[in-house]
């Protein structure tokens, strides 16, 4: 059977006032006074010891007595003491710097992501946590949020102002003929086409079938209309083929001119018609109320979560192999470069000193408020939880001490009256 220090303690005590009673029952004569003088003083001892271990939790046997219960009263100055305890002894800017020196916080995390095992291990974790993290998300309310946060923005956006702001970027230093020469690059290649020219053709033969019979007739009879359209689209393409060819040649041509002009203009009301203007946001808001424009982006994060998950959830995944790409790059760059790794631990540094003060006072001020905070019956537990066993000791050692201090001034007292 396994005794606790409290029970040894009280066993003592008890113990001590049964011997006390039996001496003093048998007479307290020879050796039974012996007994008497060491037990009483025993008794005595652990009573005196129970008291002080006692009141420092609490009031004994419930009486209201002074300076008792001093934990407990005095647990707001014990909170405030312990926090500048801490503060001063522990969280002082040089001292966290020095310890932070001595750490090297830069070669030990390289050191330590150069093993293969504990960076595998970090980005584990990493590609855990994080799919844990995108699987519990709340769709719905995500959704929402980011629907909500673009087109209130989006609302807020002035598109004139934004396509003013492309336009006069565009014709700056006449980039706008550059583009136009592009366009009109591209419009030349598309007519230069069989097929365009087999779409021209047809639409002529539809349009003299359709609204000129007598002609189509009296055209088919000399020759075949079929033919006549081919060699028609075919004048034609190559006529706007050789229109294009001399605006593309010539850049003073009168319409990149036009061109310009009419871009001028253009620019010019978007900075001061305003009618334009809202005209253009308006079409702006319109769009932005679509269905499909609505439907299109609330699908934008469900798909991009299922993207990621489907990423880290397979073995191979890009993502994780980056990471571990990554901090293997920074762990050799750390270890090859000594005048990165200051520059990180001089940094580290700085940041210390920097807020050092205000993390030590509100860390100092969350000791104190906690255990200010705290219930009186719940310090006083978690107090006999951790010391209290401890505490019980001094009781026993105040019951033996008793009884040997009994022992011995009851034998003093005997050789005094012997040499009287």
């Amino acid at each position: 059977m396994k005794f606790s220090a409290t029970k040894v303690a009280t066993l003592l005590l008890v113990s001590a006032l049964a011997l006390l009673v039996l001496a003093e029952f048998m007479g307290a004569k020879g050796g039974w006074a012996w007994l008497k003088a060491g037990a009483e003083a025993a008794a005595v001892g652990a009573i005196a010891d129970w008291f002080a271990v006692v009141v420092l939790f609490r009031h004994p046997m419930g009486i209201r007595l002074p300076h008792t219960a001093i934990i407990p009263r005095r647990k707001d100055r014990i909170a405030d003491s312990l926090a500048n305890f801490v503060h001063h002894h522990f969280l002082q800017p040089q001292q966290l710097v020095f310890k932070l020196q001595q750490m090297n916080v830069s070669e030990q995390v390289s050191q330590w992501l150069l093993q293969d095992n504990q960076r595998e291990q970090l980005v584990k974790q990493f590609q855990s946590t994080l799919l844990d993290i995108m699987v519990q998300l709340d769709d719905k309310s995500i959704n929402k949020a980011l629907l909500d946060s673009f087109t209130h923005l989006a609302h807020r956006w002035n598109a004139a102002s934004t396509l003013e702001q492309a336009l006069d970027l565009v014709t700056k230093n006449n980039r706008h003929q550059e583009i136009l020469s592009m366009g009109l690059q591209k419009i030349s290649t598309v007519l230069d086409q069989p097929k365009v020219h087999g779409f021209i053709a047809q639409k002529i033969d539809d349009l003299l079938k359709k609204d000129y019979p007598k002609v189509y007739w009296m055209l088919d009879t000399v020759n075949s209309v079929e033919n006549i359209s081919h060699s028609v689209a075919q004048k034609i393409s190559q006529s706007m083929l050789d229109y294009l060819q001399q605006v593309l040649e010539n850049p003073q041509h009168a319409q990149r001119q036009s061109f310009s002009v009419w871009l001028d203009q253009y620019l010019g009301q978007l900075k001061t018609n305003e009618p334009l203007q809202n005209e253009l946001n308006a079409v702006k808001n319109q769009c932005l109320e679509s269905p499909v424009v609505l439907e299109f982006l609330a699908s934008i994060w469900q798909d991009l979560k299922n993207k990621i998950c489907l990423d880290l959830a397979s073995p191979t995944s890009s993502m994780v192999h980056y990471a571990n790409h990554s901090l293997e790059a920074l762990a050799l760059r750390l270890a090859k470069d000594p005048g990165l790794s200051q520059s990180i631990n001089q940094y580290l540094e700085k940041i210390l000193l920097q807020n050092s003060a205000k993390w030590s006072l509100s860390l100092k001020q969350h000791i104190s408020s906690t255990i200010k905070a705290w219930d009186n019956e719940q310090l006083v537990h978690e107090l006999e939880r951790n010391v209290g066993q401890d505490l019980q000791f001094i009781r026993i050692n105040g019951t033996l001490v008793g009884a040997l201090a009994g022992l011995l001034f009851y034998a003093l007292s005997q050789v005094w009256h012997w040499l009287k």
